[in-house]
């Protein structure tokens, strides 16, 4: 028996609970889930992809998902990566719960737009007011309100992305700076142009 098709239903269940908001996923649905697994861990083949899909940049739809960002190797991804990868992306598994987002402490709270630079260098007062209100729960809030279905996560790349979610769209914000109580964010589509963050809330320790 492998380490792949020799995780357990309780391992299974831990690692959903863990990676996804599984809280509305019964027992009987986690049994069909985990089933599903089985079927697709035992053939060899299959494995063999899959791990192959996680050297590429094929899984950019996982960016920013707490899953994928926390797998430490690609290339020896783990039969725990494996499992999360299928649970996420694989259209043959029964319906599946959302993926958990990256939600890292440091960027957890209240930031309010300071200034802003066309070429990203030269920051004027911003044109009109923003403030966003990031949740360690990937909930992302302007103005102090939810805003409708969207979720942030952070892609730990060079350069770190803020991903923002909304339905089945994902904006990417580019971090070119981030310290304590600063952060500057290339907005998406956008090569130079900055806006510059600061942290109303006190910043993690």
């Amino acid at each position: 028996m492998t380490g792949v098709d020799a995780i357990s239903f309780d391992d299974f269940v831990a690692e959903l609970e863990r990676y996804f908001v599984a809280d509305q996923v019964s027992r009987d649905q986690a049994r069909a889930l985990y089933d599903r697994w089985r079927e697709i861990a035992g053939d060899p083949a299959r494995v063999l992809g899959l791990r192959d899909l996680l050297r590429g940049d094929a899984m950019a739809s996982a960016h920013g998902d707490a899953w994928y960002e926390a797998i430490a190797d690609r290339d020896q991804a783990s039969p725990a990566d494996l499992v999360h990868l299928v649970v996420a992306s694989d259209a043959s598994m029964p319906p599946t719960p959302l993926p958990r987002p990256h939600c890292p402490a440091r960027l957890v709270g209240q930031w309010q737009l300071e200034a802003s630079a066309e070429d990203g260098r030269t920051f004027e007062p911003p044109r009109r007011p923003l403030a966003w209100l990031l949740t360690a729960d990937g909930t992302i809030g302007a103005a102090g309100e939810p805003i409708d279905g969207a979720r942030w996560g952070l892609h730990e790349g060079a350069p770190a992305v803020l991903v923002v979610r909304q339905g089945h769209a994902a904006r990417r914000w580019v971090i070119s700076a981030h310290d304590p109580r600063r952060l500057d964010l290339i907005p998406p589509g956008s090569t130079h142009r900055t806006l510059r963050f600061h942290r109303l809330d006190r910043p993690p320790r």
